[in-house]
């Protein structure tokens, strides 16, 4: 049994475009959202509120570069892994995520991350 990476493919591309209702749409409304970060952990259980957390991060972001973005099944879960390069009022950023998810239909139902936080470029 392999993992279908199609919703979490979409879930990147509206991620770097910055598209939070695509992002929604990509989640299952009940869908099990955590994210580790230095500074906080999220615990979210419906789309809306993943959407909010992707909004709150991403949204005032003038620019957005992708550095590296790796998605592939891991029997019955998908690896994602992605780096990018976000450019703010006060400078570029660089942000990465790795973690799994579990998909079910065309959906991402769980999704566990482990993130670096926002790292100021010199």
């Amino acid at each position: 049994m392999t993992a279908d990476i199609a919703p979490v493919d979409r879930f990147l591309d509206a991620v770097v475009a910055r598209d939070f209702p695509a992002c929604t749409r990509c989640l299952a409304d009940d869908v099990d959202f955590k994210a580790l970060l230095p500074d906080a952990h999220h615990d979210v259980r419906s789309s809306r509120e993943a959407a909010w957390l992707l909004t709150h991060w991403f949204d005032d972001a003038r620019e957005v570069e992708v550095l590296e973005r790796v998605v592939d099944d891991i029997v019955d879960r998908v690896r994602i892994r992605y780096r990018l390069r976000l450019r703010y009022d006060d400078g570029w950023y660089v942000w990465e995520q790795q973690g799994y998810c579990t998909t079910a239909g065309d959906r991402i139902s769980d999704a566990e991350l482990v993130g670096s936080g926002f790292l100021k470029e010199d």
